[in-house]
C-alpha cells in the first residue's frame, strides 16, 4: 500500500506550517451527504475531516476523539478498527462539548470511509450520498446484490423524509385510522384526481406526520407533502404540493459499501500492514483488541516514516512538536497513545477525568514492542492477552 499523500498533506499543512503545502482537493467525497432527515454539506464534511486527521496524528490524552470505531456492521471491516470523529449539523467543527449523534469515519491512514448516525436504542446507520437509480436492464444483469442500491426515503423539494421515520408514521397512522373507522369517525381519504394520474391508479393519501384527531383529516389537502398508499396500505411514494399542483417526490437511493478484500497476506482488508506480535492487551481495566493495536501501529508507523524528500532529522523535529517523540534515554523508541471505543469509555474515566495512559511502543523500523501504561514517566508493560506471545517480539527494558 502506497503511503497516503493526504495523510502527509494534513500533517504538513497543519503542523509543519509550510504555507504551500495545504489541501488542494475538495472534501473527501465532493458531494453532500444525507443523514436521516438532514443534509450535511460537503464543506462541513471537509472541515470535520481535516480536524479528524489532525486529531488522529496528535491525540489529546484526555479527549476520547477520535474514538475507535467498529466498522464491521456499517462498512464490512472485520479485521481492523476505524476512527470516529463528531460531525456537527450546524456547520461548525467539533472542538469540545456535546458531540451529537453524527460521526465522520476514517481509517488509520486518514482515508474517508463515510458518516454514521449513532443511536442508544438502535444499531448505527450509515449516512449516504444520493445516487441515481440504475437502469432496469443494469439491475437485471447485476450479479452482486451488494451493488444494488438500497431505498432510503424521499426528497420533497428541500425536505428529506427518511424511510424508517415514514414507516413509523405509516404504522401509527393506520392504527389510529382503524380505531376511528370502527367508531365511524373517518376513513382513509382517497387520492385527488391529479395524484391518481401521477401514479396511474386510484390511491389513498396519508399525512407525512402522525395526526392525533379525526378533525385533522379535513386539513389534509393543506399539507405540503403527503404519503401515497395503495388499497393494501403499501407505500407507493410521496407527493409534494407546488403552488396549486402536485408533483412526485424524488426517491432517495444508497449504494451498499463494497466489501473489502484481502489481496496481500501481509496486510488486512483495508491495506494495513499486519505487524508481527501485535495482539490484544489489558491495561488496568481497559481492553485493547488485536485489531485496535494493529491499526494504531499503522498510524504510528505511517507517521514516523519520513515522506519522500524530507530528511529524517527534520521529520523527527516535526514529530517532536506533535508530542510523539523518542523515549528519553538510550533507546531510540517511539510511543503513541491508544484510543478507546466511544461506547466502552469507562465510567471512572469520565467522572474522575482519569486519563487513559495506554501507549504502543515501536522503533524507527516499525517493530512492535508492546502496549505499556505510561504514568509518572514510567512505562509498565500491560497484560498481553495472546495465548502464546510471539518470542520474536522485542521488549523494552528501562
Amino acid at each position: 500500500m502506497n503511503r497516503p499523500s493526504r495523510f502527509y498533506r494534513v500533517l504538513a499543512g497543519l503542523l509543519v506550517y509550510i504555507s504551500c503545502v495545504v489541501f488542494t482537493s475538495a472534501d473527501p467525497t465532493g458531494i453532500d451527504y444525507i443523514c436521516g432527515e438532514n443534509v450535511i454539506l460537503q464543506q462541513n464534511i471537509q472541515n470535520s475531516y481535516t480536524s479528524a486527521c489532525y486529531a488522529l496524528v496528535k491525540p489529546e490524552v484526555r479527549s476520547k476523539y477520535p474514538a475507535v470505531y467498529d466498522g464491521s456492521t456499517t462498512f464490512h471491516v472485520f479485521d481492523a478498527v476505524l476512527f470516529a470523529w463528531p460531525l456537527l449539523k450546524n456547520n461548525k467543527v467539533y472542538a469540545k462539548g456535546l458531540p451529537g449523534d453524527l460521526r465522520l469515519i476514517i481509517d488509520s491512514s486518514c482515508n474517508f470511509f463515510g458518516i454514521i448516525i449513532r443511536s442508544k436504542t438502535s444499531p448505527d446507520r450509515r449516512c449516504y450520498p444520493h445516487i441515481e437509480l440504475p437502469r432496469e436492464n443494469d439491475l437485471f444483469h447485476s450479479r452482486d446484490v451488494r451493488m444494488l442500491p438500497g431505498f432510503r426515503g424521499y426528497k420533497c423539494d428541500k425536505r428529506i423524509y427518511d424511510i424508517i421515520r415514514l414507516e413509523y408514521v405509516l404504522q401509527e397512522t393506520l392504527k389510529k385510522y382503524k380505531i376511528w373507522e370502527s367508531q365511524n369517525s373517518v376513513s382513509i381519504p382517497k387520492g385527488l384526481t391529479a395524484i391518481d394520474q401521477l401514479f396511474g391508479e386510484s390511491v389513498l393519501l396519508l399525512p407525512s406526520q402522525v395526526i392525533n384527531s379525526p378533525a385533522e383529516i379535513n386539513h389534509l389537502p393543506l399539507y405540503l407533502s403527503l404519503m401515497v398508499i395503495d388499497s393494501q396500505h403499501q407505500l407507493l411514494g410521496m407527493v409534494n404540493r407546488v403552488g396549486t399542483r402536485w408533483e412526485k417526490c424524488a426517491v432517495l437511493w444508497e449504494r451498499e459499501p463494497e466489501l473489502p478484500r484481502v489481496v496481500d497476506r501481509t496486510r488486512n482488508s483495508i491495506g494495513e500492514r499486519l505487524f508481527s506480535g501485535a495482539g490484544g492487551y489489558r491495561c488496568k481495566s481497559l481492553l485493547f483488541t488485536r485489531e485496535s493495536v494493529n491499526s494504531h501501529m499503522q498510524v504510528a508507523c505511517t507517521l514516523i516514516t519520513p515522506p519522500d524528500g524530507i530528511p529524517a532529522s527534520n521529520w523527527k523535529i516535526n514529530l517532536t512538536s506533535l508530542g510523539i517523540k523518542p523515549i528519553i534515554g538510550k533507546h531510540e523508541l517511539w510511543k503513541m497513545n491508544l484510543k478507546l471505543p466511544e461506547s466502552n469509555e469507562p465510567v471512572d474515566v469520565i467522572n474522575t477525568k482519569i486519563s487513559n495512559k495506554a501507549v504502543i511502543v515501536l522503533d524507527q523500523q516499525c517493530n512492535f514492542y508492546g502496549v505499556y501504561w505510561h504514568a509518572f514517566k514510567v512505562l509498565t508493560l500491560c497484560v498481553d492477552l495472546s495465548l502464546f506471545p510471539s518470542p520474536k517480539r522485542p521488549r523494552y527494558k528501562s
